[in-house]
């Protein structure tokens, strides 16, 4: 007869069992006896039944855990496949657009010069300044380069921005000798210096500068627009310079400093002998010899005031230092 599993486990065991119940349990262990996977679960063969639940718990748990690593794994062969197809994506696009870069560039470089263009023609030259610029930065090795920097320093000029512009100006020189338009480029380069220039009373560092950098031009170009532009500019500098000299003169007879007189209309009489008040310069050199007691020289220089300037405002008294000079 035999007996269910209830019957040895709620039975107490007994010390000394004999031969024949001892190979009725061992027959009942051997049918009941199987191999679970994992190893885990190896010895929770042969659980009383209160723990058969724990048993099926974790069998379940193992599963769960198993399933999550194979769908994570999944998940991530899949992503690895999306960057790998962003990464053809971008490299191919990459080279096919490279073969077209350089022209669409050329393309972009014209299209912000005419920009530009159109807004220094209508007196937006603070915008064409940012836009020459832009293309400057970022096409330095554009063909229109020259054209781009040029008109950079022409629109801070039309800004009154001297020194920035005379800065790109050289530039321009320095980087496009041979170019056509390297004659307009030394022009306006002398035109920063010449709007700088102050009135005849004040310093005249800028006047001397314009007046160097248009007799260069003169040297260089002998001819053409620029040419004859920087011969009139010239004459309004030497101009200047001489109504300084003169300026100076007048101040230096009022103090009495005669001999300060004597030096600047000197210098005056030499560098600037066109000028239409050299008969004041003349009367104030003679007047400044004959302070000083140099009658001399006083009587020559009153003897020329007569004779080249018969019209003067100073002839009269011209004369009368002539017959002053001829009683002592």
């Amino acid at each position: 007869m035999e007996r269910s599993i209830d019957y040895y486990i709620k039975r107490p065991r007994s010390r000394n069992h004999n031969s024949a119940e001892k190979a009725e349990l061992d027959g009942f262990r051997r049918k009941t006896a199987r191999r679970v996977e994992p190893r885990d679960l190896r010895n929770q063969i042969g659980l009383p039944p209160w723990r058969k639940k724990e048993k099926t718990c974790l069998k379940n748990k193992l599963l769960q855990s198993n399933s999550i690593n194979i769908s994570n794994m999944f998940r991530i062969r899949n992503i690895n496949k999306i960057y790998f197809k962003m990464l053809v994506v971008l490299l191919s696009t990459g080279i096919l657009g490279c073969a077209s870069m350089q022209k669409e560039k050329t393309l972009s470089a014209h299209n912000l010069y005419k920009q530009g263009m159109r807004q220094f023609n209508n007196k937006s030259y603070k915008s064409a300044e940012e836009t020459f610029q832009n293309l400057l930065n970022q096409f330095p090795d554009s063909k229109i380069r020259s054209l781009a920097l040029i008109a950079l320093g022409s629109s801070l000029y039309k800004r009154k921005e001297y020194e920035q512009a005379k800065f790109h100006f050289e530039r321009f020189i320095e980087q496009y000798p041979a170019n056509p338009r390297v004659d307009k480029a030394y022009y306006l380069k002398a035109m920063c210096s010449f709007r700088q220039m102050e009135s005849y009373e004040r310093d005249q560092t800028n006047t001397r500068l314009a007046l160097e950098e248009f007799n260069n031009i003169l040297k260089i170009f002998s001819t053409g627009k620029y040419a004859e532009l920087a011969k009139e500019k010239k004459e309004i500098c030497r101009r200047r310079l001489a109504m300084s000299l003169l300026y100076i003169g007048r101040y230096y007879f009022s103090i009495e400093a005669y001999q300060s007189v004597i030096s600047r209309m000197s210098e005056l009489l030499d560098n600037y002998p066109k000028q239409k008040f050299l008969d004041e310069a003349i009367f104030l050199l003679g007047e400044s010899y004959l302070k000083e007691d140099n009658k001399t020289k006083a009587y020559f220089i009153f003897k020329t005031l007569v004779k080249k300037y018969p019209k003067s405002e100073f002839i009269d008294e011209a004369h009368n230092r002539l017959t002053s000079i001829k009683r002592l």
